[in-house]
Order: C-alpha cells, then structure tokens, then sequence
C-alpha cells in the first residue's frame, strides 16, 4: 500500500467494531457529502489514491451494512481501490455469513484474518475477567493487525 493510511483507515475500522455514533455520522457525512464538501472530500482521498493498482485504504467488513457500504460508496462513487478484511468472530451468526460471502462474489478484494482458537479463547477469558469485555481477543487482533 502506498504511503501512511493511518489517519484515514483508522476512522473506518472503529466503525466495523461498534464505534461510538460520532465516528459512524462522521464516516457517512465524510462519503456521502454535497455538492459544497465534495472537493474537500476529493482532495482528502486523493492523498491516499495509489496511481498504480495498490490499494487505496483498508476497510473492514463484517457481513453487516456499515463496512459494506464504506466499501461500496468507496468504490463506486468515489473510484477508490478498497481492500477489504473481517477478523473471524469468536462466534458468527448465518445471515453475516451469507452476506459476507456476497460481498466478497461482488469483485471486492478482500483478506480473512482468523486466529488460533486456543490463543483467543485465553485473551477473551483474561478481557471478560479483567477488563469487563468477554470478545477482548477479537478486539485486540483489529488494533494489532
């Protein structure tokens, strides 16, 4: 990938892992602006638009509507190259599966991230009882990765 997509895909991965309404309102009114913002949109994503055929920015999606749309609105409206990755779920439900698998049939290059079950069910075990929050390991992979 070209360049420090820090700033950019940061924004967008907090939002497949349950962000709070803000950070959400601002990926939505950042891609979906009028006429006025668009050149100011533009220009932000044009410093992260490769000349050649990498990557543009990284999106997660997780077979709901939030990162399929950021991926969607990415490509469409706004020509960028989104990679697209989901950190497998400690637990997944049917329906995010089938829609994910959609997803990925519609042309989106996209990269699964799965961890050693073991490993995870440790980190998930120490965040339930330490830190109050029992998918702590599937969390941790998002920053780490």
């Amino acid at each position: 990938m070209k360049g420090n997509h820090l700033n950019h895909s940061q924004v967008i991965l907090h939002d497949d892992y349950q962000a709070e309404g803000a950070c959400r309102r601002m990926i939505f009114r950042c891609l979906n602006v009028g006429t006025r913002q668009r050149p100011q949109t533009e220009n932000l994503l044009d410093k992260y638009r490769s000349n050649t055929d990498n990557f543009d920015c990284v999106v997660p999606v997780s077979g709901g509507k939030d990162g399929s749309y950021v991926a969607y609105t990415l490509k469409h409206k706004h020509g960028m190259n989104p990679l697209t990755i989901t950190i497998k779920p400690a637990l997944s439900l049917d329906i995010g599966d089938k829609n994910l698998f959609n997803f990925i049939q519609s042309v989106y290059s996209h990269m699964h991230i799965s961890c050693n079950p073991v490993v995870l069910d440790r980190l998930n075990k120490y965040g339930f009882i330490e830190k109050g929050f029992p998918y702590y390991g599937w969390l941790i992979r998002l920053i780490r990765f």
